[in-house]
C-alpha cells in the first residue's frame, strides 16, 4: 500500500507532503538444493518532507 498527502500554501511559500508505505513478505534469496528461501519481512515507512520558500532564491527543506 502506498499513501501520499500533500499540502501547497496559498501562497506558495509553504508545502508539506506525507507518505506512508507499507511492503510485505517478499524474497530475499532463493534457496537451492535443500536451503530454504529468505524472506524480506514486512515493515512500514512514514515519509515528512516541509519546505519554506522564504524567497524566490531559498529554499529551506527538512525531512524526516
Amino acid at each position: 500500500m502506498n499513501m501520499l498527502l500533500g499540502f501547497d500554501s496559498p501562497d506558495g511559500d509553504h508545502t508539506a507532503t506525507l507518505g506512508y508505505n507499507v511492503f510485505g513478505e517478499r524474497l530475499y534469496v532463493a534457496g537451492r538444493n535443500l536451503d530454504p528461501d529468505a524472506y524480506e519481512q514486512p515493515f512500514h515507512l512514514l515519509d515528512l518532507t516541509y519546505s519554506w520558500c522564504p524567497t524566490e532564491e531559498v529554499t529551506i527543506k527538512a525531512k524526516m
